[in-house]
């Protein structure tokens, strides 16, 4: 994996010192049909290249936890399933006071009745201050058998995002922070920062508080 990120960092020329630095957690969510460790590891370093070598913010992981999230059952809404496991995640965090200045979580995919997807949710916009959380359900292949380690790398991006201050934008072509991001993946990947977003994260970092 070291290798694939050396490489990357010599097609995108990745600087010798990132802008900013922000302590960040790591939750790895064990589950159905979830990443392997290692995998999901690969995810979220190929994510974290990206938002260090374009948004100039190095999330350094600080600390690694695993932890076992049973799917909900096959009728559940989606947004408030999404948001019960978010709320999981923030109560697993703050029980051993556990948040870094970001915290995500890479997680087992949603499952919509016998079907799995990629998505995600994070707490609010440009949280760094209040030690936001976000996660990204994600899975190495669906059903069908279509990859969708790509499209995982893409939403683990897209939250980090909102933690660092980018909004949705539904310009196209898409672009990292469109609401749907994922569904442009075989079209492109990676999908790009639009300049509208580099800009909400330039200011957000700027007016985070120290430590």
């Amino acid at each position: 994996m070291k290798l694939i990120l050396a490489a990357l960092c010599v097609i995108a020329g990745c600087s010798a010192q990132a802008e900013v630095t922000l302590p960040t957690a790591f939750i790895y969510g064990v589950g159905e049909r979830a990443l392997t460790y290692e995998r999901a590891r690969e995810a979220l370093d190929l994510a974290r290249l990206r938002v260090r070598e374009e948004l100039g913010v190095h999330l350094r992981v600080d600390a690694e936890y695993r932890v076992r999230l049973h799917p909900p059952s096959p009728d559940y809404d989606y947004i408030p399933a999404q948001h019960r496991t978010l709320s999981r995640l923030r109560r697993f965090l703050d029980r051993g006071k556990r948040r870094k200045r970001i915290n995500i979580g890479v997680i087992s995919p949603l499952k919509m009745g016998e079907v799995f997807y990629v998505g995600g949710l994070a707490s609010d916009i440009c949280s760094i201050e209040r030690r936001g959380v976000a996660f990204a359900n994600c899975q190495e292949e669906n059903q069908a058998g279509a990859p969708r380690f790509n499209h995982s790398v893409t939403v683990i991006t897209h939250e980090l995002t909102h933690l660092l201050g980018g909004h949705h934008t539904n310009e196209l072509p898409a672009t990292v922070m469109h609401p749907n991001a994922a569904a442009f993946v075989d079209e492109m990947f990676p999908l790009p920062f639009a300049e509208g977003t580099k800009a909400e994260v330039r200011v957000c970092v700027e007016r985070r508080s120290g430590g």
